[in-house]
């Protein structure tokens, strides 16, 4: 991971990546940070919004969660990859 993040550190795709792969190995913190510097970079990014909640949810993060879920909604069309995982995670915090 170090080595495309040392090769790439703006490129928002790679560290979004990194993140996913974080969150593969349940290190969620560090998913989390690596997925919010994705979307600082390039912040209409519904996919790394979509995976933003599933850490912050998976942290307790309940609050924080549903407004990155919300945030994403935003920018994709219904049955879009992104759109139905953002809705998963909705439903999974009890909203809709």
């Amino acid at each position: 991971f170090t080595r495309a993040d040392d090769l790439c550190p703006n490129d928002h795709e790679i560290i979004h990546f990194i993140g996913v792969a974080l969150i593969g190995l349940g290190r969620y913190d560090e998913a989390t940070a690596k997925i919010q510097r994705a979307i600082e970079l390039f912040p209409e990014f519904p996919d790394a919004l979509a995976d933003l909640g599933d850490c912050l949810a998976k942290l307790g993060k309940c609050s924080e969660a549903q407004l990155a879920y919300r945030r994403g909604l935003q920018l994709v069309l219904p049955g879009e990859e992104a759109h139905v995982q953002i809705e998963a995670g909705l439903a999974r915090l009890g909203y809709q």
